[in-house]
C-alpha cells in the first residue's frame, strides 16, 4: 500500500493540540483535500484527492509519558461517561474518520451514507466510533467503540454511558418477527434492515427485566445468535453464554431458536442474514 510522504504534511500535524484534526493543502494540488490529525498515538494525514493515507507514530515514552497519558485518556473517558448525551461535537462524514474507524464500520457492510443515514459519527476527544441507539425513535443508550482495541489494549473495547436502564435490551427492525437476541447493537441493526427484529442484549446476559419485556410483548419463539467468541484453552464464551441464554428462555416456556454461525452476525450480508433468518423461521 501506497502512502503519503511525511514531509509533504507532518509538519501540519504536528503544529495542531492533540485531540483535533483540520483540512490543509497538499502539494498535488490546489485547495484543501487532505485532512492531519494528531492523537495520543502520534500524526495522521488522508488526502482526498490523492486517496491516500499517512501516519507516524509518536516516540517511544516513557513510564511516566505512558501512565500520564493513560490517565488523561480514562479522565476523558469518565467525563463523557457521565452524560446520558453521546459525546460531542461529531465527525459525521466518514471520510474524516480514521482508516481503522471507518474500516470497522465497512466490516460490518455499512456504506458511508448508511454510515451517516443511521446515525453514527466518529468522536476526536474520546477516539471512539460513537453509536447512538434508537429505539421507537428515541434515543435509549449510546456506547463508543475503540477502532483500534486488540485483545493486548489496556483501554475498554467499548465506552458506556452511567445511568441509562439497557437491561431490557435495544430493539431494532419489525416486532411483529420473532425477536433474534444478539450481543450488539450493529448486529440488531443488521438483522432489522432486513425486516427482521434484532433484540441487542448489550452483552449476553438474558436479565429478568428483558424476560419480562418478551412476555408482556406475546413473545412464544425466540432466537438466540451470540458471536461466536474463541476463549482459552479451547473454550468459546459465546456458545457457552448462548447455551445459558437458552436454557433460561426454556424454563419460562419459550421456543428458542440456537442460530450458530462462524462470524458475528453483523458480519453476514444482508441476504445471507435474511436468508439464515427465513430458514429459522425468525422472519415473517
Amino acid at each position: 500500500m501506497k502512502y503519503l510522504l511525511p514531509e509533504t504534511w507532518l509538519h501540519l500535524a504536528k503544529e495542531l493540540p492533540e485531540g483535533s484534526h483540520k483540512r490543509v493543502s497538499h502539494d498535488c494540488g490546489g485547495g484543501e483535500p487532505m485532512v492531519v490529525w494528531h492523537d495520543d498515538e502520534g500524526w495522521r494525514a488522508y488526502c482526498h484527492r490523492c486517496g491516500l493515507p499517512g501516519r507516524v507514530l509518536r516516540p517511544k515514552e516513557s513510564l511516566s509519558e505512558r501512565i500520564a497519558r493513560e490517565a488523561r485518556r480514562k479522565s476523558i473517558d469518565a467525563t463523557a461517561a457521565v452524560s446520558l448525551v453521546p459525546p460531542m461535537p461529531p465527525v459525521v462524514d466518514p471520510r474524516l474518520w480514521p482508516l481503522a474507524a471507518r474500516v470497522w464500520l465497512y466490516k460490518a457492510g455499512l456504506s458511508n451514507d448508511e454510515i451517516i443515514q443511521k446515525g453514527f459519527y466518529y468522536h476526536e476527544h474520546t477516539d471512539r466510533v460513537i453509536i447512538p441507539m434508537v429505539e421507537d425513535g428515541k434515543l435509549v443508550a449510546w456506547t463508543g467503540r475503540d477502532p483500534y482495541w486488540t485483545p493486548a489494549s489496556t483501554r475498554p473495547k467499548y465506552l458506556n454511558q452511567a445511568g441509562a436502564t439497557k437491561d431490557r435490551g435495544v430493539g431494532c427492525g419489525d416486532p411483529a418477527s420473532p425477536p433474534v437476541l444478539v450481543e450488539d447493537y450493529l448486529s440488531a441493526t443488521r438483522i432489522g434492515d432486513v425486516g427482521g427484529y434484532g433484540l441487542c442484549l448489550l452483552g449476553t446476559k438474558v436479565t429478568g427485566a428483558l424476560l419480562q419485556r418478551l412476555a408482556q410483548a406475546g413473545v412464544h419463539r425466540v432466537g438466540v445468535w451470540l458471536d461466536n467468541d474463541q476463549g482459552r484453552r479451547l473454550s468459546n464464551p459465546g456458545r457457552e453464554a448462548a447455551a445459558k441464554a437458552r436454557r433460561l428462555l426454556q424454563a419460562q416456556g419459550f421456543d428458542v431458536v440456537s442460530v450458530v454461525t462462524e462470524k458475528d452476525p453483523k458480519c453476514y450480508s444482508r441476504k445471507e442474514v435474511e436468508c439464515l433468518l427465513r430458514s429459522q423461521c425468525l422472519l415473517l
